[in-house]
């Protein structure tokens, strides 16, 4: 095949493929030559912005609780084969939204972390039960079951009851003992599985998997509610009224800061602690570092329902009580903001350790979304500001029963960065920007 010539004559250009000639004006093909390179210069430009915007929750599935019974309580195995909606009834999904088991009352139950056991409660019975829904065992308790807990792979139960007794089991159903301590307004247990916290009207109780009293923090103003540990089981975060605290496994306090304008509705926070994140009824999301200091401050359109973390801190969800679903990077840009048929509820919120989708609940439906990859990489430049924040001095305590008195609040300024969390607009940067149109002129001009 004999290949094909190409020829300028004037203002056409020529060329001949198999014995014929063809002739096109000169100014097209430049005109082509110079789209062509605009593109590739606009794409390197959108590249170099480092964030890709878009439909960044696609719906995967949707389902109706049964009998009408409400929904309340999210939980993704580790593995995201599964998830446990608790609520009026029980109920175990696959990741493509079939019922896999469910029927008992589920508004006190924990799903195990790789996703093979749930313990739950209905009155002053706890019951572990197999991946199939199947009890294992049933323990009774003195009192109504408050809380429950149990470890990533099911070794370790723990319950509560009303009456501020405490007790854990092993998968087998050998009793460890029991405990009396106040009746908890929450409770959690640590990934390593050796430490219980528990958050009373008192302050903080640190329990151990016999359960033994190792720690306590006795304070006139406890307002601890919300509860979350790093991955490690070093660190502890727990928040209430406005405050945010942070504690070593020893009881040693870390910071307690006063981070919000009214009362906090969640928290979260990052596997190794570097971000946390809590929700406020003054319609505002906080992200946190480790030391505290905020560094994001989302506004959302009314009182924050919940929230949620990707494991690796990158990735925030956040619900309030006008139906809107945002998701939006840690610094603060917003992906996409969706309605919801109703109010997702409170702990009804949870991202999958892998980022790939996310699952909500209503009182009545539970919806999964597919995140798409565009949601992930966040702009981390932004000027910083000047904001007021309250400090509670550090103090220390050894792992033993210690008191810890109220220390006085201090005010002191500290600069955090700002974030545009209203609009879906891409962070760059103006000496970014003008280098990209430089370049585009450059190979414009290079090419007429």
């Amino acid at each position: 095949m004999k290949a094909p010539t190409h020829k300028t004559h004037g203002r056409y250009y020529s060329h001949t493929l198999y014995g014929k000639r063809f002739q096109y004006p000169v100014i097209m093909m430049h005109s082509v030559q110079r789209i062509g390179i605009l593109a590739v210069a606009l794409l390197l430009f959108c590249g170099m912005t480092g964030t890709v915007y878009g439909d960044s929750l696609i719906l995967l599935w949707k389902v109706h609780s049964q009998d009408d019974q409400p929904v309340s309580g999210i939980t993704i195995a580790d593995d995201g084969s599964r998830v446990l909606a608790g609520g009026g009834q029980l109920a175990v999904f696959s990741r493509s939204g079939d019922r896999l088991w469910g029927g008992n009352v589920g508004a006190i139950a924990a799903m195990s972390g790789d996703g093979k056991y749930v313990v739950t409660a209905i009155d002053r019975n706890v019951l572990l039960l197999d991946n199939g829904g199947v009890n294992v065992w049933t323990r009774t308790m003195g009192a109504p079951v408050s809380n429950v807990a149990i470890s990533k792979n099911g070794s370790l139960v723990v319950a509560m009851d009303t009456s501020g007794y405490i007790s854990t089991w092993d998968l087998s159903g050998w009793s460890n003992g029991t405990l009396k301590i106040e009746p908890a307004k929450n409770m959690v247990l640590s990934p390593t599985a050796d430490l219980i916290v528990v958050t009373t009207d008192s302050g903080l109780r640190y329990v151990n998997s016999l359960p033994a009293l190792l720690w306590k923090d006795n304070r006139s103003d406890s307002l601890d509610l919300y509860s979350a540990f790093t991955s490690d089981g070093s660190t502890i975060y727990t928040a209430g009224g406005k405050r945010v605290s942070s504690h070593t496994k020893d009881g040693t306090l870390n910071w307690q800061k006063m981070v919000t304008d009214e009362d906090i509705t969640s928290l979260a926070c990052s596997d190794d602690g570097q971000t946390v994140v809590v929700g406020s009824q003054d319609a505002n999301v906080y992200a946190l570092d480790s030391r505290g200091n905020t560094h994001t401050k989302f506004k959302t359109g009314e009182w924050v329902n919940a929230v949620a973390l990707s494991r690796d801190g990158t990735l925030i969800a956040a619900v309030s009580v006008d139906r809107s679903l945002s998701l939006l990077t840690r610094t603060g840009q917003v992906q996409t903001t969706i309605r919801t048929d109703s109010i997702v509820q409170p702990r009804s919120l949870a991202i999958s350790a892998d980022k790939t989708w996310l699952v909500a609940a209503d009182p009545s439906t539970i919806y999964a979304y597919t995140i798409q990859p565009g949601a992930i990489l966040a702009d981390e430049t932004a000027p910083p500001r000047l904001i007021t924040t309250r400090i509670t001095p550090v103090t220390t305590a050894t792992q033993q029963v210690t008191t810890a008195e109220a220390s006085p609040v201090i005010t002191v300024t500290e600069e955090i960065p700002t974030t545009a969390a209203t609009t879906k607009k891409s962070p760059v940067s103006l000496v970014t920007g003008i280098c990209a149109i430089a370049m585009v002129l450059v190979l414009v001009r290079r090419t007429g």
